[in-house]
């Protein structure tokens, strides 16, 4: 098991890993804090928003993260809150 910081999608519980998948976009940069958007593979397409403080930590198999996200059963959250 390898430690990831990812994102939930809010409606299929896929877990995207930030530093493996091209579906996360900047969508809205103010001066306090950056937005992002998550756009979800098929056949979900759910688009959640969210903030670096959303992120959190989640244990992965190793054989699992090469296509960007985990589905439920794949990933254990490890932390509440990871970045702030």
């Amino acid at each position: 098991m390898a430690l990831y910081v990812g994102i939930m999608c809010a409606k299929c519980e896929r877990v995207f890993l930030v530093t493996m998948t091209s579906r996360i976009k900047r969508y809205d940069s103010r001066q306090d804090e950056s937005r992002y958007k998550l756009t979800c593979v098929s056949p979900c397409r759910a688009t959640t928003y969210f903030t670096r403080a959303d992120l959190r930590a989640y244990s992965v198999a190793a054989n699992c993260f090469l296509r960007g996200y985990v589905l439920p059963g794949e990933y254990e959250e490890l932390a509440k809150r990871v970045l702030g």
